[in-house]
C-alpha cells in the first residue's frame, strides 16, 4: 500500500487525539530522496511516532488510511509503544516497518 503525503499527514495528525494524546508524530519524510533506506535499501516515505505519555499504549487495531472509504487500510500491527519510545514506520506498502529505537 502507498499511502499519498496528504493522506498520511491527514490521517496521522488526528491520530494524537485518539490515543489520548500520549501518541505524536514526531517526524514525517516525505519525498524521501537521500536520508535513510529502508530494509531493502530503497528510499521510502516514513513517518515516526513517538510516546510522550507515561503509560505504554497498545496499537494493535489502530489503523491508517489515505482514504476516508476505506479508513483502516492499514492496521498497526500488535506492538506496544513504551513511555518515552519512539518507532518508525514506513508508507511504502511493503507492510513492515523498523521497529522501534
Amino acid at each position: 500500500m502507498k499511502l499519498s503525503h496528504f493522506g498520511v499527514i491527514s490521517t496521522l495528525l488526528c491520530m494524537p487525539l485518539i490515543v489520548h494524546s500520549q501518541i505524536l508524530v514526531n517526524e514525517i519524510q516525505h519525498a524521501n530522496l537521500s536520508s535513510i533506506t529502508d530494509e531493502d535499501g530503497e528510499y521510502r516515505d516514513w513517518f515516526e511516532l513517538y510516546n510522550a505519555g507515561t503509560q505504554a499504549v497498545f496499537l494493535a487495531g489502530y489503523g491508517l488510511s489515505d482514504r476516508t472509504d476505506q479508513p483502516l487500510k492499514w492496521i498497526m500491527p500488535d506492538y506496544t509503544l513504551q513511555p518515552g519510545e519512539f518507532l518508525h514506520i514506513w508508507a511504502s506498502g511493503k507492510d513492515r516497518g523498523s521497529g522501534p529505537y
